[in-house]
């Protein structure tokens, strides 16, 4: 009698204890989703601004380039000085 009575008692703590570790797990389960999908956008914003960096970096070298090509072109100072 003793052995069913721990037999039973030993069933429904298993069944309450697997119960509330499957809601637990469930619970983790969504607040990681949860997370990694905010980690997810956020990652997808710094990539976005990686990108408008980069094209200012492009922009800032192609005017950069056109300054040079203008102060090459210019005519020398000795030039100017025979002109005045």
């Amino acid at each position: 009698m003793l052995l069913i009575g721990l037999a039973v008692g030993a069933g429904a703590c298993w069944l309450v204890l697997n119960t509330k570790l499957k809601h637990v797990a469930d619970n983790a389960r969504s607040e990681a989703n949860a997370e990694i999908s905010g980690l997810k956008a956020d990652v997808s914003n710094r990539d976005a601004a990686i990108e408008q960096l980069k094209t200012e970096i492009s922009e800032a070298r192609t005017a950069l380039k056109d300054l040079q090509d203008d102060f090459t072109t210019w005519p020398a100072p000795r030039k100017l000085y025979q002109v005045l």
